[in-house]
């Protein structure tokens, strides 16, 4: 069965909100965002995963891209804000913390764009385009990508 996921892309100050990633001695970046929970749309669960794992209330601005994998599942991209600039953290109600595993590691931080090419941000295919957008202005229409799982960029 398909698994979507709602991602956010939130710029402040020149600095994207994501999380540092430990998953067993693989040190990397990943947007903020989570799988699309029955009843809920795309914009509804990712204003929720940013509550979870930012403590951010954020404002969604639009649609960005939108990945559709090769084994049925599709991933949204929404440009999002918030009001001020603080200091992320995960709830402590939430699944990432109430049951943590030491050796897999998630903690919310601002990345400054200008290391945006030197940074393993997950996905790569995004964390290009989001380059190109932010150098080139955000395109007006939705960005589209078939992606198949096995050509997935993981390294820089």
């Amino acid at each position: 069965m398909p698994r979507n996921r709602a991602v956010a892309i939130l710029i402040k100050d020149n600095k994207l909100l994501a999380t540092k990633r430990n998953n067993h001695g693989h040190h990397y970046y990943a947007l903020l965002g989570g799988g699309i929970e029955p009843g809920e749309t795309p914009a509804q669960a990712v204003v929720r995963e940013i509550k979870e794992e930012a403590m951010f209330d954020c404002k969604l601005e639009r649609q960005l891209y939108e990945h559709h994998l090769d084994n049925g599942d599709k991933h949204y991209f929404f440009l999002c804000s918030i009001q001020k600039f603080d200091e992320p953290q995960m709830d402590p109600t939430s699944p990432e913390v109430l049951h943590a595993d030491p050796d897999d590691t998630i903690e919310p931080v601002w990345l400054n764009v200008v290391d945006l090419p030197t940074t393993l941000l997950y996905p790569l295919e995004v964390r290009d385009w989001l380059i190109e957008d932010l150098e080139m202005g955000f395109r007006p229409e939705v960005r589209f990508a078939d992606i198949k799982l096995s050509e997935r960029r993981q390294t820089l």
